[in-house]
């Protein structure tokens, strides 16, 4: 499929992953199915971002109801 072609076009082996703009999750399903360190999910819409938390309970993802761009990326860098 194309999102298995997009993944793999990339090297997301242990990496801490940013998607913007999940919706319904299909591209999130597929990376969550490769051997990455985490998972951000960035959508604004609040059912899309409730959707999400409920139909995806892996613990390498975190949903985040917010803009991408408004987000400080100093919370990113570790401690």
């Amino acid at each position: 499929s194309v999102v298995d072609h997009m993944i793999d076009a990339v090297n997301i082996k242990d990496a801490s992953v940013f998607e913007i703009g999940p919706g319904g999750g299909f591209l999130t399903k597929s990376i969550l199915q490769h051997p990455i360190a985490r998972l951000w999910a960035f959508e604004i819409d609040p059912d899309w971002a409730d959707y999400l938390q409920k139909t995806y309970t892996d613990p390498r993802l975190e949903v985040r109801l917010e803009n991408f761009l408004d987000v400080d990326f100093a919370c990113f860098e570790p401690h």
